[in-house]
Protein backbone atom coordinates (compact mmCIF):
# COMPACT_ATOMS: atom_id res chain seq x y z
CA UNK A 1 0.00 0.00 0.00
CA UNK A 2 0.91 3.58 -0.39
CA UNK A 3 2.53 5.01 2.31
CA UNK A 4 0.99 7.90 4.57
CA UNK A 5 2.30 11.31 3.82
CA UNK A 6 1.62 15.02 4.81
CA UNK A 7 2.57 18.42 3.66
CA UNK A 8 4.13 20.06 7.22
CA UNK A 9 5.66 23.26 5.50
CA UNK A 10 5.66 25.33 1.85
CA UNK A 11 9.33 26.00 3.27
CA UNK A 12 12.24 25.07 1.29
CA UNK A 13 15.15 23.62 3.09
CA UNK A 14 18.01 26.11 2.69
CA UNK A 15 21.54 25.88 3.49
CA UNK A 16 23.50 22.85 2.42
CA UNK A 17 22.12 19.25 2.57
CA UNK A 18 23.27 16.19 1.49
CA UNK A 19 20.87 14.93 -1.81
CA UNK A 20 20.82 11.45 -1.31
CA UNK A 21 24.04 10.18 -3.67
CA UNK A 22 26.77 11.60 -1.16
CA UNK A 23 27.30 15.43 -3.46
CA UNK A 24 25.11 17.97 -1.42
CA UNK A 25 23.10 21.17 -2.76
CA UNK A 26 22.80 24.22 -1.70
CA UNK A 27 19.66 26.34 -0.98
CA UNK A 28 20.20 29.88 -1.92
CA UNK A 29 17.42 32.50 -0.30
CA UNK A 30 16.06 34.97 -3.04
CA UNK A 31 14.59 37.68 -1.62
CA UNK A 32 10.83 37.74 -3.33
CA UNK A 33 12.68 35.82 -6.16
CA UNK A 34 14.47 38.71 -7.57
CA UNK A 35 18.20 38.35 -9.02
CA UNK A 36 20.18 41.53 -9.41
CA UNK A 37 22.98 42.99 -8.52
CA UNK A 38 23.03 45.30 -5.11
CA UNK A 39 26.24 47.06 -4.15
CA UNK A 40 26.63 44.82 -1.14
CA UNK A 41 25.15 41.44 -2.51
CA UNK A 42 26.19 40.68 -6.08
CA UNK A 43 24.08 37.57 -6.90
CA UNK A 44 23.57 38.09 -10.34
CA UNK A 45 27.49 38.12 -11.01
CA UNK A 46 27.78 35.27 -8.21
CA UNK A 47 25.31 33.28 -9.84
CA UNK A 48 26.85 33.57 -13.44
CA UNK A 49 30.59 32.77 -11.85
CA UNK A 50 29.09 29.81 -10.62
CA UNK A 51 27.65 28.51 -13.90
CA UNK A 52 30.73 29.37 -16.30
CA UNK A 53 33.49 28.14 -13.50
CA UNK A 54 31.50 25.28 -12.08
CA UNK A 55 28.24 24.12 -13.89
CA UNK A 56 26.36 23.11 -11.05
CA UNK A 57 22.58 22.41 -12.36
CA UNK A 58 20.58 24.97 -10.71
CA UNK A 59 16.75 24.60 -9.93
CA UNK A 60 14.53 27.03 -9.38
CA UNK A 61 11.83 26.64 -6.70
CA UNK A 62 8.13 27.43 -6.41
CA UNK A 63 8.91 30.10 -3.23
CA UNK A 64 11.65 31.50 -5.96
CA UNK A 65 14.48 30.38 -4.35
CA UNK A 66 17.49 28.86 -6.01
CA UNK A 67 19.37 25.24 -5.08
CA UNK A 68 22.71 24.62 -6.53
CA UNK A 69 23.19 20.98 -6.87
CA UNK A 70 25.17 17.89 -7.72
CA UNK A 71 28.17 19.49 -5.59
CA UNK A 72 30.78 17.19 -4.24
CA UNK A 73 32.08 17.40 -0.92
CA UNK A 74 35.59 18.38 -1.45
CA UNK A 75 33.71 21.92 -3.38
CA UNK A 76 31.73 23.28 -0.87
CA UNK A 77 34.51 25.26 0.17
CA UNK A 78 35.27 26.44 -3.39
CA UNK A 79 31.84 27.47 -3.64
CA UNK A 80 31.22 28.80 -0.61
CA UNK A 81 34.11 31.61 -0.73
CA UNK A 82 32.99 32.13 -4.35
CA UNK A 83 29.63 33.00 -3.47
CA UNK A 84 30.96 34.87 -0.48
CA UNK A 85 33.11 36.83 -2.71
CA UNK A 86 30.10 38.72 -3.91
CA UNK A 87 28.70 39.40 -0.82
CA UNK A 88 26.34 36.01 -0.92
CA UNK A 89 26.16 34.12 2.09
CA UNK A 90 25.87 30.23 1.75
CA UNK A 91 23.92 30.73 5.65
CA UNK A 92 20.28 30.88 5.81
CA UNK A 93 18.73 34.26 6.63
CA UNK A 94 18.90 35.43 10.49
CA UNK A 95 15.47 34.33 11.19
CA UNK A 96 13.46 31.35 9.82
CA UNK A 97 10.32 33.67 9.00
CA UNK A 98 12.60 35.52 6.60
CA UNK A 99 13.64 32.80 4.97
CA UNK A 100 9.88 31.97 4.15
CA UNK A 101 8.55 35.57 3.46
CA UNK A 102 7.42 36.71 0.48
CA UNK A 103 6.08 39.84 -1.15
CA UNK A 104 4.48 40.56 -4.91
CA UNK A 105 6.64 43.02 -7.46
CA UNK A 106 3.10 45.62 -6.94
CA UNK A 107 4.44 49.09 -7.73
CA UNK A 108 5.75 50.21 -10.20
CA UNK A 109 5.82 47.32 -12.32
CA UNK A 110 2.37 46.31 -12.05
CA UNK A 111 -0.29 47.94 -13.26
CA UNK A 112 -2.94 46.55 -10.37
CA UNK A 113 -1.00 47.10 -7.78
CA UNK A 114 -2.95 49.71 -5.26
CA UNK A 115 -0.04 49.52 -2.97
CA UNK A 116 3.57 49.34 -2.40
CA UNK A 117 5.09 45.59 -1.89
CA UNK A 118 8.04 44.71 -2.78
CA UNK A 119 10.23 47.87 -2.40
CA UNK A 120 9.09 48.42 1.45
CA UNK A 121 9.14 44.80 2.20
CA UNK A 122 12.46 44.13 2.94
CA UNK A 123 12.99 47.26 5.32
CA UNK A 124 10.04 45.82 7.06
CA UNK A 125 11.34 42.44 7.36
CA UNK A 126 14.49 44.20 9.15
CA UNK A 127 12.12 45.48 11.52
CA UNK A 128 10.27 42.52 12.09
CA UNK A 129 13.37 40.08 12.40
CA UNK A 130 14.29 42.65 15.20
CA UNK A 131 11.02 41.59 16.69
CA UNK A 132 11.25 38.16 16.45
CA UNK A 133 14.96 38.35 18.04
CA UNK A 134 13.75 40.49 20.96
CA UNK A 135 11.14 37.60 21.89
CA UNK A 136 13.34 34.58 21.08
CA UNK A 137 11.28 33.32 18.41
CA UNK A 138 14.14 33.96 15.41
CA UNK A 139 14.10 30.00 15.02
CA UNK A 140 10.09 29.83 14.40
CA UNK A 141 9.01 29.97 11.09
CA UNK A 142 6.16 32.51 10.65
CA UNK A 143 4.88 32.56 7.41
CA UNK A 144 4.58 36.40 6.61
CA UNK A 145 3.66 37.76 3.10
CA UNK A 146 2.77 40.99 1.55
CA UNK A 147 0.28 41.90 -1.32
CA UNK A 148 -0.02 45.07 -3.65
CA UNK A 149 -3.54 44.17 -4.36
CA UNK A 150 -6.49 42.21 -3.64
CA UNK A 151 -5.30 39.45 -6.25
CA UNK A 152 -2.76 38.10 -3.80
CA UNK A 153 0.14 36.92 -6.59
CA UNK A 154 2.43 36.40 -3.44
CA UNK A 155 -0.98 33.67 -1.94
CA UNK A 156 -1.44 36.14 1.28
CA UNK A 157 -4.39 34.07 2.03
CA UNK A 158 -2.63 31.13 3.46
CA UNK A 159 0.14 33.09 5.20
CA UNK A 160 0.00 33.30 9.19
CA UNK A 161 0.06 36.99 8.88
CA UNK A 162 -0.59 38.68 5.39
CA UNK A 163 -1.12 42.42 4.56
CA UNK A 164 -2.76 42.80 0.97
CA UNK A 165 -2.77 46.83 -0.34
CA UNK A 166 -5.91 48.52 -0.88
CA UNK A 167 -4.86 52.50 -1.63
CA UNK A 168 -1.58 54.32 -1.02
CA UNK A 169 0.31 53.27 2.45
CA UNK A 170 -2.70 51.44 3.56
CA UNK A 171 -3.28 47.42 3.57
CA UNK A 172 -5.70 44.82 4.93
CA UNK A 173 -4.37 42.61 7.59
CA UNK A 174 -5.23 38.78 7.51
CA UNK A 175 -4.15 36.22 9.84
CA UNK A 176 -4.40 32.58 10.67
CA UNK A 177 -3.49 30.75 7.60
CA UNK A 178 -1.25 28.06 7.76
CA UNK A 179 2.97 27.26 7.49
CA UNK A 180 1.09 23.73 5.69
CA UNK A 181 -0.92 26.29 3.16
CA UNK A 182 -3.80 24.19 4.13
CA UNK A 183 -5.39 27.19 5.63
CA UNK A 184 -7.22 30.22 4.78
CA UNK A 185 -6.60 33.50 7.13
CA UNK A 186 -9.24 35.82 8.25
CA UNK A 187 -9.47 39.35 7.88
CA UNK A 188 -8.40 40.80 11.63
CA UNK A 189 -8.31 44.73 10.20
CA UNK A 190 -9.78 46.29 7.11
CA UNK A 191 -7.38 49.00 6.94
CA UNK A 192 -3.55 49.42 8.38
CA UNK A 193 -1.32 51.69 7.85
CA UNK A 194 2.60 50.55 6.65
CA UNK A 195 4.15 52.49 9.69
CA UNK A 196 1.86 50.40 11.71
CA UNK A 197 2.54 47.36 10.91
CA UNK A 198 5.85 46.31 12.94
CA UNK A 199 3.47 47.45 16.28
CA UNK A 200 0.96 45.34 15.24
CA UNK A 201 2.72 42.22 13.98
CA UNK A 202 4.94 43.24 17.60
CA UNK A 203 1.33 42.59 19.60
CA UNK A 204 0.52 39.01 17.79
CA UNK A 205 4.21 37.55 18.59
CA UNK A 206 4.22 39.05 22.27
CA UNK A 207 0.87 36.90 22.83
CA UNK A 208 1.91 33.64 20.73
CA UNK A 209 5.20 33.56 22.79
CA UNK A 210 3.25 34.24 25.93
CA UNK A 211 0.36 31.94 25.64
CA UNK A 212 1.91 29.08 23.25
CA UNK A 213 2.40 25.28 24.16
CA UNK A 214 5.92 23.81 24.06
CA UNK A 215 7.07 23.24 20.48
CA UNK A 216 3.83 24.50 19.18
CA UNK A 217 4.16 26.90 16.09
CA UNK A 218 2.47 29.87 15.44
CA UNK A 219 -0.18 28.00 13.13
CA UNK A 220 -0.61 25.17 15.62
CA UNK A 221 -1.12 28.33 18.54
CA UNK A 222 -3.34 29.77 15.84
CA UNK A 223 -5.90 27.42 15.51
CA UNK A 224 -5.60 26.10 18.73
CA UNK A 225 -6.55 29.43 20.66
CA UNK A 226 -9.13 31.15 17.43
CA UNK A 227 -10.67 28.15 16.10
CA UNK A 228 -13.02 29.05 13.11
Amino acid sequence: PPRPFSFATVADPLGWHEQGDGKFFLGLCIENGRILDRPERRLRQALRAVATEFGFPIRLTANGNLFLANIPRERKVQLGELLAGYGVSSAPPRTATRSICHACVALPTCGLALAESERVFPALMDKIDGILEDLGLQEEPILIRMSGCPNGCSRPYNADLAFVGRAPGKYAFFAGGSLAGDRLAGLEKKSVGFEEIPSLVRSYLEAFARERLPEESFSQYWARTRPR
